[in-house]
């Protein structure tokens, strides 16, 4: 289905409702390793972000505010609302994460329990943020001017994807080159920079429901992260554990899709 220019899919299974969000370059389809054992626990829905899988573009309107990660957020809530599918559990990876966390924070009372995994929750000073955009403007560039491919053997090339080896970056770069438009892409790029989202840091410490951060065991900027905000809530009474998954880097389920849900459903926080 497609509504405000989202692309929701109802993949079945029991219990409330569990919402998956994918990262840059992918869609709804990156869950599918998982949404088995998911669906024994959740009703499950996939939403292709603007820019990826059968969302298509951005809408003149999104590209057009100032903030677009509230735009998104905005329309997120309008289409689960109208499905009458929240509150809900709602799970992001990567830039899907970050989406996550500005729908739980423009819309606490609708969110049941928030999971992200490698999501990083802001930039804290203007000059990091304003490098990260110069960055992301860059890319942008590239997406737009070059053949696909040529781009992604350098994006994964990336120390966020060192984890990565040379068969599973290969695979990726062909896969993501089938699937993507740069065009679209750079759009994603200029308007959902990590330099132009909010900072972050302390939703997870106000929300009433539980927060599980899952990382893969070699991503290690992201475990930092991971600790990182445990302490925050920690000092602000939040709800906020991390879960570890073995064998795996930046993108922990499609690593290791087995135990990603063996430490997901153990999460410290998730027990009792």
């Amino acid at each position: 289905m497609l509504s405000h220019g989202l692309s929701l899919v109802d993949h079945g299974g029991q219990g409330s409702p569990l919402i998956l969000l994918h990262g840059f370059l992918g869609s709804g389809d990156d869950w599918l390793s998982v949404l088995p054992e998911l669906k024994n626990k959740y009703h499950c829905y996939t939403i292709d972000l603007p820019g990826h899988g059968s969302s298509g573009g951005f809408s003149d309107e999104i590209s057009a505010e100032a903030d677009a990660f509230a735009g998104i957020s905005d329309r997120v809530h309008r289409l689960l609302s109208e499905e009458g599918l929240l509150p809900a559990t709602v799970m992001g990876y990567s830039l899907g994460g970050r989406i996550a966390l500005g729908f739980a924070s423009h819309y606490p009372d609708d969110v049941e329990l928030l999971i992200l995994e490698g999501a990083n929750p802001g930039l804290k000073t203007e000059r990091e943020r304003q490098e990260r955009i110069d960055s992301d403007s860059r890319w942008s560039q590239r997406f737009r001017a070059e053949p696909l491919k040529d781009v992604l053997k350098d994006w994964y090339r990336q120390p966020v994807f060192s984890s990565l080896t040379e068969e599973q970056r290969n695979k990726l770069v062909k896969q993501r080159s089938i699937d993507n438009d740069g065009s679209l892409l750079a759009d994603a790029m200029d308007l959902l920079s990590l330099g132009r989202q909010s900072d972050w840091w302390h939703v997870s410490s106000q929300l009433t429901c539980n927060v599980v951060y899952i990382v893969g065991e070699r991503d290690n900027k992201f475990l930092a992260i991971a600790e990182a905000l445990k302490k925050e809530a920690f000092k602000k009474n939040g709800k906020v554990c991390k879960a570890v998954v073995a064998d795996a880097g930046h993108n922990a389920h499609r690593d290791n899709p087995k135990d990603f849900l063996v430490s997901l459903f153990s999460a410290e926080c998730l027990k009792g």
